[in-house]
């Protein structure tokens, strides 16, 4: 009995905080009341990401010649040659938006070689690691930029955020990282 009572307490406890914090959901399906606490916080974690989420762009902003020319390419082997990223502002506050900027390279022996690439962009501090894009493409030779502009919801933390890059394409695989420093308001 006292199990069921504490069980009861419980269950109240998480409707209560659930209804208080607007995340509860009250649906009537026939002659029954569905009360669902798990529906809306579902919905308010995923607008948080959704906040993440920003614009992405990439184009090719440099042909083969260009990119042999300006990495010294030997025409060896298969390369993925990665700069350091970009990321403005340095110094952020939620509401602002901050863009990485992030040029590579992609060369090969053969001159109509093209590559599927793979890309993902993650958000990580000491508390959270949130993945902001993951795209596969079809790229051919050159010079790339791959850039993301997102906004700082108002609910993330003050401190040091990194930008972990990986890009893949196939035997070589390189991750490359920038940070920004986020002020509290």
């Amino acid at each position: 009995m006292l199990f069921r009572i504490k069980r009861l307490s419980v269950v109240i406890f998480i409707f209560l905080t659930s209804f208080i914090l607007g995340c509860v959901t009250v649906e009537r399906k026939g002659d029954t009341i569905v009360i669902d606490p798990w529906k809306k916080i579902g919905e308010k974690i995923g607008d948080f990401f959704a906040k993440l989420k920003g614009e992405t762009t990439e184009k090719q902003t440099g042909e083969r010649e260009e990119a042999v020319k300006k990495y010294e390419y030997k025409g060896f082997k298969e390369e993925l040659l990665i700069e350091r990223p970009i990321i403005t502002p340095e110094i952020a506050k939620p509401g602002d938006k901050v863009r990485q900027e992030l040029r590579f390279a992609l060369l090969a022996p053969e001159e109509g070689k093209r590559f599927n690439v793979s890309e993902v962009v993650i958000l990580s501090s000491s508390k959270d690691t949130i993945e902001l894009i993951k795209r596969d493409t079809e790229k051919e030779q050159g010079i790339h930029l791959s850039a993301i502009e997102f906004t700082i919801p108002s609910d993330l933390e003050p401190g040091e955020y990194k930008l972990l890059t990986t890009i893949n394409i196939g035997e070589q695989k390189k991750t490359v990282s920038g940070s920004f420093k986020l002020q509290g308001l």
